[in-house]
């Protein structure tokens, strides 16, 4: 049996965007889903995305007690997988997830199993779409007010997910808008 779980973030991105089934899915509510999904398992889950670890209010955004999220930087999301496959003593207790070919010849190779990213798409969301159906945008009705209404965390969240579906941080570290 499976004791850890180590997916390509990145590769599983592309694929639940691909397939649907939270539309505009970013980073953010990727993880959540697949901490949803790993919380009552008995093994361990990291997650590994290419390129830098966000700073601010994004970092925060992606800590989970349930699932190791790892940044590449400055290598490869590839080159840090089978770097992590190396570390097993016995590559059997490991389970791999990515439709890259050359990763997944890797874990075959180390005698690793493996599931294409789009296949674990269907086990995520098999059991998570209840509960991880996006929130339904509030409509709020300003005729009788100059400013708009208040606008929910889970607004800002579809909003960031809509316009910078790969999670970066918009912001510099004085707030301002990076251009």
């Amino acid at each position: 049996m499976n004791q850890f779980l180590l997916i390509d973030g990145n590769n599983l991105l592309f694929a639940a965007r691909a397939m649907g089934p939270i539309p505009n899915i970013g980073r953010e509510k990727l993880l959540r889903v697949i901490e949803e999904w790993a919380k009552p398992r008995p093994f361990a889950t990291t997650l590994v995305f290419d390129g830098p670890a966000p700073r601010g209010p994004m970092a925060d955004q992606m800590r989970s007690e349930a699932v190791t999220v790892q940044f590449s930087a400055p290598k490869t999301a590839d080159d840090v997988i089978v770097d992590r496959m190396g570390e097993f003593a016995d590559p059997r207790a490991l389970r791999v997830i990515t439709s890259d070919g050359a990763i997944a010849a890797e874990a075959r190779r180390r005698r690793c199993e493996t599931t294409r990213s789009e296949d674990f798409v269907e086990e995520l969301f098999a059991r998570n779409l209840a509960t991880s159906a996006p929130e339904p945008i509030r409509q709020v009705d300003n005729q009788d007010s100059e400013k708009p209404g208040a606008v929910s965390p889970s607004d800002c969240r579809e909003f960031q997910d809509t316009f910078d579906p790969n999670g970066e941080d918009p912001f510099d570290g004085a707030g301002a808008m990076k251009f």
